[in-house]
């Protein structure tokens, strides 16, 4: 009976431990900032927008909104959260319109978005300083100096000009640029406005990565 007992309860063991992985919102559910999306080993899932990953490639939602699936190239599924204020701004005119018979009743739901809209202005004010976002970049993927540096412009979508403009923040090297994430190209785009959204768009750790052998 004790041996049984035991071989049950390794069983149960791997059962609890399978159920752990896999997809635990899908698209179109509700995620609140800090919600596990996804838990997975190895990378079956990207993170996309507004979504963050852990050392163990669990993917979560960095703010409050909807779960977003999306396929994009090399058949790579990334997960994006639709903020709720994106939703709101949508529904919010039809909404006034139907209601404005039953005149102030509702007024008081309306006042309440400039705040909100207030708010993701001050943020993104804030992810515009210059200074602490190099300091963020810097620190997510390392530094390196010009003695380092690598052949930049062989990563596709990146040629000299933008080569000078990455030395300029303190990208020299493929193992920097190898270790961005969604987060990190958010901070490039920040950095270098000239080019917003070429990091990821064309995959730049991937090539990165590639490159480094």
């Amino acid at each position: 009976m004790a041996h049984k007992k035991g071989v049950g309860s390794t069983d149960n063991g791997r059962d609890s431990k399978s159920k752990r992985l896999g997809v635990k919102l899908f698209g179109g559910q509700l995620a609140l900032a800090g919600n596990i999306i996804v838990r997975q080993r190895g990378t079956k899932f990207h993170p996309g927008i507004n979504v963050g990953i852990g050392r163990d490639h669990t993917l979560f939602a960095l703010t409050d909104g909807t779960v977003e699936f999306v396929t994009r190239r090399l058949d790579r599924t990334f997960v994006n959260i639709v903020p709720f204020e994106e939703v709101a701004e949508t529904v919010a005119p039809a909404a006034a319109v139907e209601k404005a018979p039953k005149a102030e009743p509702k007024a008081p739901v309306a006042k309440e978005e400039p705040v909100v809209t207030q708010e993701a202005a001050t943020a993104e004010e804030e992810a515009f300083d210059t200074e602490a976002g190099k300091a963020s970049l810097l620190s997510a993927v390392g530094t390196a100096s010009p003695d380092e540096k690598d052949d930049l412009k062989k990563i596709k979508g990146v040629g000299p000009k933008l080569e000078e403009m990455l030395n300029s923040i303190g990208i020299f090297t493929f193992a920097q640029v190898s270790k961005m994430s969604k987060a990190e190209y958010d901070l490039v785009d920040n950095l270098i406005t000239a080019f917003k959204g070429r990091a990821e768009r064309d995959e730049w750790a991937a090539q990165a990565k590639e490159l480094m052998g």
